[in-house]
């Protein structure tokens, strides 16, 4: 489940496993760069072993603070916050536009205004940037169902 904000209307994301749509496309709510939303995905069955979760940002104009993954019969971290990504392709490699977290790759976060994270978030995001997680499951799975409005 990613939480998400924009000040935007229209704007999208997917999450990737191991290169393989698990969302579709999840919309951003429009309420403002800080006022975060979770967006839940469900019913995603993961093999035991390392996967990457990758976060790919399809119109861009997305505020990410972090991905819960909920555990189902699979070992998961609870949470994954943003800025602790593995990999990154971003637009602008040189510089760091929220100028917090900065690992001097470019990707662009913030200090966090949402209550329910903490840390940073990744903003200034544009089409076709994308950031990487690596997850290891004990064993293989389905990850439950939630579903939240919205």
């Amino acid at each position: 489940m990613p939480r998400v904000a924009s000040a935007l209307s229209g704007k999208t994301l997917r999450l990737l496993l191991d290169g393989q749509d698990i969302s579709g496309l999840i919309s951003a709510p429009s309420s403002g760069w800080q006022a975060f939303q979770s967006r839940e995905i469900s019913d995603v069955t993961v093999g035991a072993g390392t996967h990457t979760l990758r976060v790919k940002f399809e119109t861009g104009e997305v505020n990410l603070a972090y991905v819960d993954v909920a555990p189902g019969t699979v070992e998961l971290p609870a949470r994954i916050e943003a800025e602790n990504y593995q990999r990154a392709n971003e637009s602008t490699p040189s510089s760091n536009s929220g100028g917090a977290c900065d690992r001097r790759d470019g990707v662009d976060k913030e200090l966090t205004g949402d209550s329910a994270g903490g840390g940073c978030n990744i903003g200034w995001t544009t089409a076709g940037e994308w950031v990487e997680y690596d997850v290891s499951a004990a064993q293989a799975g389905i990850l439950p169902r939630k579903v939240l409005p919205g």
